[in-house]
């Protein structure tokens, strides 16, 4: 066991060499990237895969019908969309597709019962 000396001086100088480093930096990690689930200031909820795929679909058309967007998935399986220039804050797995004005509702359609059944095979929804 060290004396209370001993203590003392190895204090003083952990504190001497720290305060000889004049622009010592402190590096707060940044947040994390926000979840998928989480709320984006350009995205647009279509629906969910929970719900009728034919009614998203129809909207994601009406959307194609005034700029190229991009739709995806969130962890909450609602379907999101925002235009397709835009950074889409989404896993790429969980993209169903980017569509601009020659797509048809009924290919959104099928791309979202694509995804559907790739996350109910995955386990990650029960739909």
């Amino acid at each position: 066991m060290r004396s209370t000396a001993c203590k003392v001086e190895l204090m003083e100088t952990a504190t001497s060499r720290f305060e000889e480093m004049p622009h010592a930096i402190v590096v707060i990690p940044e947040p994390e990237v926000p979840s998928q689930g989480a709320a984006w200031p350009n995205a647009i909820i279509a629906g969910s895969l929970f719900g009728d795929l034919s009614a998203v679909a129809k909207e994601l058309y009406r959307a194609v019908q005034h700029y190229p967007v991009t739709a995806w998935m969130n962890a909450d399986a609602d379907v999101l969309y925002q235009p397709a220039d835009g950074e889409v804050p989404a896993i790429i797995e969980w993209i169903a597709g980017t569509y601009a004005s020659g797509a048809s509702a009924a290919d959104i359609e099928d791309d979202l019962n694509q995804l559907c059944a790739q996350r109910r095979a995955m386990g990650m929804i029960e739909v």
